[in-house]
């Protein structure tokens, strides 16, 4: 072999070496790719996270604001409540309406004889407010403000701590079926039964409440006196 046909053989030889060697940019690109890919699927999970955040935060301050609606209107609600209260005039207590006998009461006193019991029960005179309470009830049970006063009469006898008295009052509210007084009556219920120490029964005066009220205002503040008895 002469030394032109070696040189031209060992050229090949390395040509063809050259052409098996593997490269390292293809498989430099490649891992570029897949690092790309993976930051894109994380990138799409964190949207779609933030996203579900988002609708959230919504649903959220949607019932927030419904609640406040709520929370107002009973606000104003019980302010209208409140400034009827306090605009009962004293005279109340000084009209015709000191009588013993419930004969000489006519019907239509019978609206001023409620003011008067209830300008009492705010002075915290609970005696009087049950005394004048009774008189309207004893002259016609059948009133339109006859369940009122019976209510009354248990918040003032709860009062007077005398929770006994105060128990027997409100259950007799609950024989007015049309009284817009009930719920208050078996809340009212359950809480004496607690001050007389009958968990289990007034366990299951609030649960009756639960059952039979709920649309009521006083709902959530049942809920927590029940569980607080478990």
């Amino acid at each position: 072999m002469n030394k032109t046909v070696a040189v031209f053989l060992f050229s090949l030889s390395l040509l063809g070496c050259g052409g098996l060697a593997p490269s390292a940019e293809p498989q430099s690109s490649t891992n570029d790719v897949v690092s790309q890919t993976v930051e894109i699927m994380d990138l799409r999970s964190s949207v779609i996270i933030l996203q579900s955040e988002i609708i959230e935060l919504k649903e959220t301050l949607k019932l927030a604001e419904e609640l406040n609606k709520s929370l107002q209107n009973r606000i104003g609600d019980k302010n209208s409540r409140l400034s009827a209260l306090e605009e009962y005039p004293n005279s109340f207590k000084t009209a015709n309406l000191n009588t013993n006998s419930n004969s000489e009461l006519k019907s239509g006193n019978l609206e001023n004889l409620y003011k008067t019991a209830l300008a009492y029960y705010f002075e915290s005179d609970y005696e009087e407010s049950i005394n004048s309470f009774k008189r309207l009830i004893n002259f016609d049970d059948s009133h339109e403000l006859s369940d009122n006063a019976q209510y009354w009469i248990g918040e003032s006898y709860f009062g007077l701590e005398n929770y006994s008295r105060a128990l027997s009052a409100f259950e007799i509210v609950l024989t007015y079926p049309q009284s817009n007084k009930n719920d208050y009556a078996q809340f009212k219920i359950g809480l004496c039964l607690l001050k007389l120490k009958k968990e289990p029964q007034a366990y299951a005066a609030f649960q009756s409440f639960i059952d039979s009220y709920p649309e009521s205002e006083l709902m959530s503040r049942v809920i927590v006196l029940r569980d607080r008895i478990q």
